[in-house]
């Protein structure tokens, strides 16, 4: 700014201030009563203002303009102490001296004024706060504390190079005023701990730390006075009981005049004598024993050339008065006049021990949901490790644990600088060669202590041992990629050959137990699955859809111990990406035990730690070869591993030996813990102990839920394995698909549900890995395989009960396309029905797969275009597609009436010709033989020649011949499961053209399908018989219709009546869509609607049908039923409306007279007019 501008500001603001000084000048010697308050109060305001309002004060206000404008604040004080002024008029005045020493200190304030400027605000914040009970002292305001603190505040601050000076802190430190300093800290520290107002004890903590950095930076034994009250009371203001409630802004502050603190009382450089001689080799004690007096020989002085503690507010030339006037004193002797007593060896020894005690408190900091708080941990730790390292070496493992802790932080910034704190220590040789050896012991403690703290169930902990462990793994492996790994030499052999795995592996096991999933798998939800109608067994991709099917996620099994598992994976794969190749001995130790003691409690829980650092070393790229081979021994193993546990049916799980104890022995007793207000007992607590405390007998059943929920368990953590090898053996896994393909679809239909929710994802993954893009395209490429698979477990020799439901999920999944390769499996599978056909379990599962072939053929789109091509069949009944209409018919009745004597037109007769006899030979006898042969009409031009069944056709006659036989099975599910098989291939050879091949199958069950329809054992039954004869009248009603309505109707009438009963009986809704009497009623009335449309039908018996599902019109009935009645009702309108009009009519009870009877006093037909006609 040039100087004229400068001088014009600077008499500008002279202009602005003066009104306002010369006023305030006026009533600063006036007596202060309470009506000359608001005067004062009103200059002082005016004066605050025209301070605030000059422009660039850092430039106009001048040294001379500073002291001119100080000069009425000065006689005001003169003639009233700032605790005997108003609160508003105290806060006014320091407010106005902060503001101008904010300037007077940067222009270079004389020693004298600043030292009696700064006990001004000292005294008055003081008395502020005494509290003598006399009643002669008051306690300030908030505002007013605040305004004199942050007075000091600007006294205090460092402006360099003009403040402070060497006289400014020796003023500071005089004997005069370092008793006013030591009651300023004291009162900030109780600001900064009890005051409400956040403004407040944030000027307090700053005040302290502005203290600490540049007036006391040099004095550690001064610090050393303060240094416990300090400590404690930043601990207080973190941790007072709400530390996860106080603000991350505060906690920094607190941190930071904790560390400086403890830096400037503790350092390295300010504590050389008070240090234990460390002699690591014997000629050293010449060195520092006096061999004449054989006395210790005092160690060398520091030289005096620099300064024992350096600070970047020091002033220039500072560092060697201070060094001599405060350094160090001897351990022997007492300090000089006027000096604070001296640190000694025993003084710092305690020192050390409180500080660790102390930052371990600082622990739940950890956890704080500011990023500030941890961000300002990091700042601690990374002073401390740095200044500290030889004086707090007992608090180092506190604050590497901490650091550790922070390099994983969710925060990326605190991340960062945690993970550069540690970096910067391991490159430095000083603090590396203390800080290996504790990173080394610090993981292997950890990784010993796990199963201890697991076992107690305090996930915090555990989550804080699991960090610990992964941020030095992870740090190892960051020293491995910059070529440093040196340094951390051993840290990554923890799961190697010397990392001691068979120690502590049985105990990690033996907490590692996961709880017992659901093991409900009834029958009825092995059929439900078996004979589901959903094709598809895996959910379908849609475009929303994220994951890829590399990617698919596992369902999370539970440990008994520990809520969750994520931190246990993350120190496991670390551990094991550090270790690289030597962590597969970990990998073989663990597989070893999963395969010894596979029917054993830890059997699981040893395989999955295994698939868990196999991942781990995956991450390797130096481990690749060891990794491939590794995981194709897993990949064959454990497909036979539970093959094998699967085997040993009559074995249970095998119980891990406990030790005998004594249950006198209090001490022996096993811990308890307990979780919410009320303990849940549940059918495995009633079966393993009784009220007494006792442990009970286990029963046979106890035992074989045990062995069926430790069987799933295996079984879970194996199809996780699989697809874990297929993730690191990509193109060279298709080899072993041979094997675990047939594992996966296997446990794919599996009835628990557990097991299919963990088989689903491992066969999208399997597939995605092995280079197919769909797991139906995995399984058709492999069906040949999988075919030959399931053949040979078909055979009496190596049965499976289970080999079903591989073909169903081969069938689901793949669909039409696998149906041509099915003609050989389709023998053997017969073949295995007529083995074991009284084997009920097996029999339900052979069947369900030739059902699920017809379910396929039958959805097939290729049927629809097959029926469009084939030749029609016979026209239908011309009268069938015509309803009554009397004016046509009339009209027809005259026509005919006036021509019935005509001739017909073929019948014309030429009066010409002669009339012969009838010759006794062919007509076609007089004219020449070929052209007889000419003349010969053809049989039928629209005859082709029968084309050959496919191969589907061919398997689906197989399946509907050798399934009549099971139509009378002993078992009622297994006659409704046939039916439903033939009813799924009727449309197959029906819509096909086919009906020579279905029509004599037809005719041979007829009778027995008969049967089924008046079934009084299950329901069921009917229902299915009934949707057989459903389909019979919708695909080949011009061959079946006459025999619905001679054979079956009568069934279906006597079944209705029945039905009826049994719905008044019931206090369930009867319609309900659900239901078995919706469902049979819905059969019903479907059939009988495609043989009203299809075939003529007798008056007789349209009269039967309109009354008999005439009740289903009414308004109490469901809505899908009560569609499938009105579509009835349209058919017979077409056939005879009259008589649909009088049974609707007579219903209502319109009609009256001989037609009362028809009258249906309970019901009424809802929406008449939504119905074609009259209906």
């Amino acid at each position: 700014m040039p100087v004229q501008d400068l001088d014009y500001l600077r008499q500008e603001a002279f202009k602005q201030l003066k009104p306002s000084c010369t006023h305030l000048l006026g009533l600063s010697s006036a007596p202060l009563t309470p009506s000359s308050a608001p005067a004062l109060i009103a200059a002082l305001e005016g004066a605050q203002a025209a301070l605030l309002s000059v422009p660039s004060p850092s430039s106009t206000l001048t040294l001379a303009l500073i002291q001119y404008v100080f000069f009425p604040f000065a006689s005001l004080l003169r003639q009233h102490a700032p605790t005997d002024l108003p609160d508003r008029v105290a806060q006014a005045v320091l407010e106005c001296l902060g503001f101008l020493a904010g300037h007077w200190v940067a222009q270079g304030m004389r020693p004298g004024e600043w030292e009696q400027l700064w006990i001004l605000g000292a005294m008055t914040l003081l008395g502020g706060l005494d509290e003598s009970g006399k009643g002669k002292k008051r306690e300030l305001s908030e505002e007013t504390k605040l305004a004199a603190v942050q007075l000091l505040l600007a006294l205090s601050a460092a402006v360099p190079p003009a403040h402070p000076t060497p006289a400014h802190i020796s003023a500071l430190r005089s004997p005069r005023t370092m008793p006013i300093l030591g009651s300023i800290v004291s009162g900030l520290l109780t600001l900064a701990q009890s005051e409400r107002l956040l403004s407040l004890r944030l000027v307090a903590l700053a005040l302290l730390q502005t203290l600490l950095e540049t007036y006391l930076f040099d004095a550690p034994d001064t610090v050393a006075l303060v240094l416990p009250g300090t400590v404690s009371g930043m601990c207080r203001v973190m941790l007072g009981g709400k530390a996860a409630r106080e603000r991350g802004d505060v906690i920094q502050a607190a941190l930071r005049v904790f560390a400086e603190a403890v830096r400037v009382a503790c350092s390295d450089a300010g504590c050389v004598d008070l240090l234990p001689r460390k002699i690591s080799r014997l000629d050293e004690i010449a060195d520092w024993v006096n061999p004449d007096t054989l006395e210790a020989v005092p160690p060398p002085s520091v030289d005096d050339t620099e300064p024992l503690i350096s600070s970047g507010f020091a002033p220039a030339g500072f560092g060697t008065a201070a060094a001599s006037s405060s350094s160090t004193p001897s351990a022997s002797g007492p300090p000089p006049p006027g000096q604070p007593p001296g640190r000694t060896p025993s003084w710092l020894t305690a020192t050390s021990h409180q500080m660790r005690l102390a930052l371990a408190s600082l622990t739940p900091l950890l956890q704080h949901t500011s990023p500030v708080s941890r961000g300002a941990l990091v700042e601690l730790a990374a002073t401390l490790m740095s200044s500290c390292l030889t004086t707090l070496e007992s608090s180092l493992p506190i604050l590497l644990s901490h650091l550790l802790v922070l390099s994983l932080d969710a925060d990326s910034g605190v991340r960062a600088r945690a993970r550069a704190t540690l970096a910067d220590a391991l490159r430095d040789p000083r603090r590396a060669e203390k800080l290996v050896p504790l990173l080394r012991q610090g993981a292997e403690d950890s990784l010993r202590a796990l199963p201890r703290l697991i076992r107690s169930q305090d996930d915090t902990r555990v989550a804080e041992a699991c960090d610990r462990i992964t941020a030095a793994a992870e740090l190892h492996s960051l020293a491995a990629q910059a070529g440093t790994s040196g340094v951390l030499t051993g840290l990554g052999g923890l799961l190697g050959p010397q990392g001691g795995v068979e120690k502590w592996a049985w105990s990690f096991l033996d907490c590692l137990e996961f709880l017992p999933p659901p093991t409900a798998a009834s029958p009825s939800a092995a059929r439900a699955l078996a004979w589901s109608e959903h094709f598809n067994l895996l959910p379908s991709s849609g475009e929303g859809d994220t994951v890829s099917p590399g990617d698919a996620p596992f369902p999370h099994l539970p440990l008994r111990h520990l809520a969750s598992s994520d931190k246990l994976v993350r120190m496991f794969r670390a551990l094991a990406r550090a270790g690289g190749e030597d962590a597969l001995y970990a990998v073989e130790h663990f597989w070893g035990l999963a395969s010894a003691r596979a029917r054993a409690s830890h059997g699981p829980s040893a395989l999955w730690v295994a698939e868990v650092v196999l991942e781990g070393v995956a991450q390797d790229p130096h481990a690749r070869g060891a990794v491939e081979r590794m995981a194709g021994i897993m990949a064959r193993g454990v497909v036979r591993l539970c093959e094998r546990v699967e085997d040993d049916d009559g074995e249970g799980v095998e119980e891990t030996a406990q030790p005998q104890t004594d249950p006198a022995d209090d001490a022996l007793l096993p811990t308890e813990f307990r979780r919410g207000p009320h303990q849940l007992t549940t059918l495995l607590d009633l079966q393993r102990g009784g009220g007494d405390g006792k442990p009970r007998r286990p029963t046979a059943a106890s035992r074989a839920h045990e062995r069926l929920a430790h069987l799933t368990l295996l079984t879970c953590v194996s199809l996780q394995t699989v697809a874990c090898t297929s993730s690191l053996l990509p193109s060279s896994f298709r080899p072993h698909l041979l094997s675990t393909l047939y594992f996966l679809l296997r446990h794919l239909g599996s009835p628990s549900a557990t097991i299919h929710a963990f088989a689903e994802p491992a066969l999208l993954r399997v597939s995605y890995h092995a280079g197919y893009a769909s797991a139906s395209n995995a399984v058709l490429a492999n069906a040949d395989y999988l075919l030959n698979s399931v053949g040979q477990r078909l055979t009496p020799a190596q049965l499976d009960p289970a080999a079903p439901r591989v073909l169903v999920a081969m069938v689901r999944l793949v669909g039409p396309e696998i149906v041509p390769r099915l003609h050989d499996v389709v023998d053997e599978v017969f073949d295995a029905l007529d083995d074991f056909h009284k084997y009920l379990e097996l029999c339900e599962g052979l069947l369900a797969v030739l059902d699920g072939i017809m379910k396929v053929m039958a959805s097939d789109p290729a049927l629809e275009e097959i029926a469009l091509l084939r030749p029609p069949g016979e026209a239908r009944t011309q009268a069938s597609a015509e309803h009554p209409d009397p004016a046509r018919d009339m009209e027809r009745l005259v026509e005919w009436f006036e021509h019935r004597h005509d001739p017909l037109p073929g019948e014309a007769v030429d009066e010409d010709e002669e009339i012969v006899p009838t010759p006794h030979e062919p007509w076609g006898a007089k004219k020449g033989d070929a052209e007889a042969e000419e003349e010969v009409p053809p049989h039928n031009i629209t005859d082709a020649e029968p084309t050959p069944p496919t191969r589907s056709q061919l398997i689906c006659t197989l399946i509907l011949n050798k399934a009549l036989f099971f139509l009378t099975h002993p078992s009622p599910f297994l006659r409704a499961r046939v039916l439903s098989l033939v009813a799924s291939g009727v449309p197959v050879l029906a819509r096909a053209g086919r009906e020579s091949d279905l029509l004599p199958t037809i005719h041979q069950a007829w009778p027995y399908v008969l049967n089924r329809l008046t079934n009084k054992d299950e329901p069921y039954v009917s229902i299915e018989a009934a949707g057989l004869v459903e389909t019979l009248a919708r695909e080949t009603g011009d061959f079946m219709a006459l025999r619905i309505l001679d054979d079956a109707w009568p069934r279906f009438k006597t079944l209705l009546g029945r039905q009826r009963e049994a719905d008044r009986r019931s206090a369930l809704p009867v319609f309900d869509r659900h239901s078995v009497s919706n469902r049979l009623h819905a059969a019903m009335l479907r059939t009988m609607t495609s043989v009203v449309r299809d075939v003529p039908v007798r008056d007789v018996l349209l009269w039967e049908l309109a009354l008999e599902f005439r009740r289903f019109l009414g308004g109490d009935v469901e809505e899908g039923l009560r569609a499938e009645a009105k579509k009835l009702f349209e058919a017979l309108e077409k056939r005879n409306e009259d008589l649909v009009w009088v049974v609707v009519e007579g219903t209502e009870g319109t009609l009256g007279g001989d037609a009362e009877w028809l009258r249906d006093r309970g019901r009424r037909l809802e929406d008449r007019r939504g119905t074609p006609g009259r209906v």
